[in-house]
């Protein structure tokens, strides 16, 4: 079964995000230097994206992390994963001493639909290092998990190092100062779009009602203690391991979405094999074009995806 196509059905949509490392390995496993790395990546591009990005939460995990985001546009959000993970990949490979992607399959989302299916979400990021025994309390958890700055106000912050910069001055001085090109990011979340209007106070009112219920939900159903901190850091990072849960599981008949309100899913699942249809008539189109050796060809792709070769709306793309 094919990948859905990337698809946002409306400026400035909140999408459910989920990356996992390549066959399970612990590439993010929280000691402080992953941590500190992981917080500057994310604040840098961020920081960088202002403007057509929003990061509402973000949950780093042993093996995978999760995102709650809005994006000015799908295309938007594609390039933005595709710089996090790729400066993830250079950072945390150097700490572990790996070479190659520490990524399995392309990142899963999903767009959130109304109020009920955000704070679904919100309840089930802030269940992770919980649900699974890992820790008794997010505030336990060593890694990245929103719940500490939403809730409890603390400041996140994480180390940047411009990699380009760093190599440029290399070539021209025998030594350098690595310090020179490092900064220091906090992780700046906002509210997601349909909870902007709120106040500071009423907004970590919420978050903490919703949070702290969450927490009470992972201790009650899960089964035993927790490992803790000591445990989870103890285990070896490059170890192969199973993959699971099947949040991240891409290969779905269905459109990526999340929502409880049957009228908002069967106008997201309309809009979307509406827009599907079209993107496969262009594809088809620009690949026959291809086969048969046209200079150029003249077509559309639907707003709302990821054009192929970067062509977007009536253009004429040089094929050959």
């Amino acid at each position: 079964m094919p990948y859905p196509l990337r698809y946002q059905s409306k400026p400035w949509a909140t999408h459910h995000v989920v990356s996992r490392c390549f066959q399970g390995r612990s590439f993010l496993q929280p000691n402080p230097e992953v941590t500190s790395a992981a917080i500057g990546v994310l604040g840098y591009f961020t920081e960088r994206y202002q403007g057509r990005i929003k990061l509402h939460f973000a949950v780093f995990l042993s093996n995978h992390f999760h995102l709650l985001i809005s994006s000015s546009d799908i295309v938007t959000l594609s390039s933005f994963l595709q710089d996090v993970k790729s400066s993830l990949t250079k950072e945390i490979g150097r700490l572990h001493r790996w070479e190659g992607t520490i990524w399995g399959r392309r990142f899963f989302s999903e767009e959130i639909l109304g109020e009920a299916a955000l704070i679904d979400i919100i309840k089930y990021l802030t269940k992770n290092s919980v649900k699974e025994g890992l820790v008794d309390h997010p505030s336990q958890w060593t890694g990245v998990h929103s719940y500490k700055q939403l809730v409890e106000g603390k400041e996140c912050t994480g180390l940047w190092v411009d990699r380009v910069a760093l190599h440029m001055a290399c070539d021209n001085r025998s030594e350098t100062d690595i310090e020179e090109f490092t900064t220091c990011y906090s992780l700046r979340l906002t509210p997601p779009p349909s909870w902007e209007f709120l106040s500071d106070d009423v907004f970590k009112y919420i978050c903490r009602e919703i949070m702290d219920n969450a927490i009470e939900e992972a201790l009650l159903t899960r089964e035993g203690g927790s490992i803790g901190m000591e445990k989870v850091l103890s285990g070896d990072p490059l170890e192969v391991r199973e993959r699971c849960g099947n949040e991240a599981t891409p290969r779905l008949s269905e459109p990526p979405c999340k929502s409880r309100c049957p009228i908002l899913l069967e106008e997201y699942k309309r809009s979307y094999f509406e827009f599907k249809s079209q993107f496969q008539s262009a594809s088809f189109e620009l690949r026959r074009a291809l086969k048969l050796g046209l200079e150029s060809v003249h077509l559309r792709f639907p707003p709302g995806g990821i054009p192929l070769f970067g062509g977007g709306g009536l253009v004429s793309m040089d094929v050959a």
